[in-house]
Parts: structure tokens; sequence; C-alpha cells
């Protein structure tokens, strides 16, 4: 019985089942009707498989991988070793590395075929809030168009010369997955970036294409920088720093090629990925630059557009409930109105300090408000303990524990309610601290 050492089973994991599949079993491999990129077996038809990702499943017996390893196994029915023992004889790892540089070389970048007009993305892209005359000024620019047959959003990005170089597509559709991909051979050098309508000294940086467009449509249309997209950031899953961190390359390059440029406006997510990113190149350039950082709207990023754009869609039912918010905390307000007073009377008579608790919280959209609460605790609780508290707390007054079991000292928020900062239906508004973690 053959055995195999822990580097041949790596190397044997090297191959993909979708490699596997076009290069030793094509036959069996047939397009998903109505899908791009995903396949199913002609065997099997409740077994798919993605082209670009090689993820693979099953459905009917529920299971599913990525690597030839275990396909081979759990859908051909080969035992291990022999799987091993095929793969380590076909592994593209052991093909001669000139050949394998051949085999590997990239695709000559040619753009997607162009579409008669831009009407299609133009309506997409005005419902993701990008103003008129930055579309229009982008597609004067050449760096914005339509693509046929599937009519995605196009994003160019040109070298010095003027030539494309790179492109990024976007889908307009909003059934199923978002579509999103770079075109074949594209060089990320000569990323996405908005020129400016004439001299300037200043790049703005961004992680996606789109967010050019809407930032540039938040400030006004205004064509006084370049707008840059990095095309994606790093940073890693445990959120530790690296010896080595490299700048985005689509960065590197552009400031290689514009030495005009003395500031760096730094506009990534305001998420845990872009704050790191954010860091990084500050660190790297603010020995040569001037940083500027502008991050956005905390939480309002390109991973949560899909709720904002869904809150855009119901305007309509949103206030209405604003209106009812505020008719029904008015009514309230009055008829506990003797009770609040009752109970700010028992605060005072118990301990030395407010009669109101007042803390910074995080509500919609990521704006901050402070919340009103009658006082629990005794003064100074929050730098003396934890923000959570237990029933066992120590800094709990008498009363406070009486209108904690009763709820009562949530009363004040009515105040909220008609501030507009809060409704009597949805999230719990939560500390910023705790909301930090949740971003990331």
């Amino acid at each position: 019985m053959p055995w195999y050492e822990k580097e041949d089973l790596e190397k044997a994991r090297e191959m993909t089942a979708i490699e596997y599949l076009k290069r030793y079993e094509p036959q069996r491999l047939k397009p998903c009707r109505g899908l791009r990129h995903e396949y199913e077996l002609t065997d099997h038809d409740s077994f798919k498989i993605n082209e670009i990702t090689s993820q693979w499943h099953w459905k009917s017996r529920d299971i599913g991988g990525i690597s030839a390893l275990n396909f081979l196994v759990h859908v051909n029915g080969m035992s291990f070793l022999d799987a091993v023992g095929f793969l380590l004889e076909q592994n593209p790892s052991y093909i001669p590395p000139n050949i394998q540089e051949r085999e590997m070389a990239k695709k000559p970048f040619a753009l997607p075929e162009r579409a008669k007009d831009v009407n299609r993305i133009w309506n997409y892209l005005k419902h993701r809030g990008i103003s008129r005359e930055t579309f229009v000024y982008c597609v004067n620019q050449g760096i914005l168009y339509e693509s046929l047959p599937y009519h995605n959003v196009v994003f160019v990005g040109r070298d010095e010369k003027g030539q494309a170089r790179y492109a990024f597509l976007r889908g307009i559709y909003d059934r199923g997955k978002p579509f999103k991909m770079e075109q074949s051979g594209s060089d990320k050098a000569y990323s996405f970036c908005v020129p400016p309508s004439g001299k300037c000294c200043r790049v703005a940086v961004y992680e996606a294409a789109i967010e050019t467009l809407a930032h540039m449509t938040l400030e006004g249309n205004r064509t006084d920088k370049y707008r840059l997209s990095v095309g994606g950031i790093y940073a890693p899953k445990d959120g530790r720093r690296k010896k080595e961190e490299k700048p985005p390359l689509a960065l590197e390059h552009f400031l290689e090629n514009h030495p005009e440029v003395t500031q760096i406006e730094i506009c990534t997510n305001n998420d845990g990925p872009g704050r790191y990113a954010c860091e990084t190149m500050k660190r790297t350039y603010r020995d040569r630059y001037e940083i500027l950082i502008n991050l956005p709207e905390r939480i309002k990023n390109e991973k949560t557009y899909p709720y904002y754009e869904l809150l855009q869609q119901k305007k309509i039912q949103i206030l209405w409930k604003r209106v009812l918010d505020f008719f029904c905390a008015v009514v309230l307000t009055v008829l506990l109105s003797p009770v609040m007073l009752l109970i700010a009377a028992a605060i005072k008579l118990d301990t030395k300090g407010p009669i109101f608790y007042r803390q910074t919280r995080v509500t919609r959209y990521g704006m901050t408000y402070r919340i009103f609460k009658f006082r629990t605790m005794i003064t100074g609780a929050d730098k003396k303990g934890p923000l959570v508290t237990s029933s066992q707390d120590d800094r709990v007054t008498k009363v406070g524990k009486l209108l904690r079991k009763i709820r009562l000292d949530e009363l004040p928020q009515l105040l909220n309610v008609l501030k507009g900062e809060m409704s009597f239906v949805g999230t719990r508004p939560e500390v910023e601290k705790y909301v930090d973690q949740y971003s990331e």
C-alpha cells in the first residue's frame, strides 16, 4: 500500500475540481441555463460547480468542496490513495517551470463590447445616488460605458498614453448575488481613476470604482482632484499587522507617474478593513505626502448599500411611521408625566447626583445621539466598572433596582422619540464601543 508524505497531500490538493473536469472529463460539463460561470454534470443534474471559484455542491447528497481530490473521492468514488496517486502524476506543480509559465500566462486584455447607449447603466447608477453631472463627466472622459450583451457597468482604467489597460464590470440587476469582476487580462496598476478638469496636486483614494462616483456626487460633482479606485484592499482576518505591508499597487503606480501630487486623501470605508488600510497608507506615505483622512459616515459603506437602498424605497412608510411615533410619544408623555415626576423625586431622595443618565448611542446611518434614562446607578458608575451590569451589581441604587425590574427607567426615552432619534419599533441603539466590534 503506497504511503504519502504531508507535502505530497498538499500538492495533490492543488488542482481544483473545475480544472480537473475541463482537462480530463470536459464531456461531463454542461452550462447551467440562465447562470453565468455555473456548470452541472450531465450524469448528475443536482451537481453544480462554479467556473471561477471551483466551489461545487452535490445537492442530492449534500456534500461539496473545491479541490479535485474531494471530487474524485466523493463524486467519482475513487479511493483516497488512488486519487492522491493520480493527482500527483497529473498535478500542474510537476510541470517544468517554463511550460507552467506559458500555460498560466495572462490572456490579452480587451474591453468588453460597447452598447450603443448608456441608458440602462444610468438608470441603475441614479438609483445608487450617482448624480447626472458626475455620470456624464465620466462617460465623456471615456472611462465609463455600458457593455453588451449583459449591459454591465464598465469602469475603465487607462495608462499614461490614454490606452485602456484595466476594466471592472458591475452588474445592474438585483436578482441573486450581484455580478462583479475584473475583465480578463486587466492590469491592476492602471485601476479606475477619474481625472480632474485641470491641474491639481491631490489624489483621493477609494476601495471600489462606484465609490469614486458616489463621493464625487456628495462633493457637488467637483473635478478638482484625481479620484483613484485601488480595486479592493487587504486586511488580515485576525487584525494583526504584518511585518511587510505593501500599499495598493494602483496607488504606488499612480504616484510614480504623477510627481505633481503632494496630497493623499484617504477615503476608504469606515469599517475594520477600511480603517486598517487607512492606517497602512498613512504610515507608508506620511513622510513624503500630506495625508488627509476623509472616511465616510460610519457603517454606511459598500457592504451595507442594499440596506440604504431599501430604506430609500420605503420613504412613505417611514414618514407615516415617524408621524405615528410622534403622536404616541406626545400622548404617553402627557399621561405618564405624574409618574415621571414621582420617580424623579424618589431618585433625588435616594442618592446624590442627577435625575437623568445620558449616554451616547449609535442609531440609523451610523449617527450618534444622547439617550435619556432615569439614573439607576451611583454617579460615575461607568468609570467604576463595565458598561454591562449584572443583577448583583453593587453600583445599582435601591430605587434603581425597582425601576430596572419594571423597566420604568426607560420612560425618559419618550423625549428621544419626540426628537426623532428613536422609534417605538426598531433595532436597539447600541453603545459606540460595541458597534465598532460589530462593524469589523
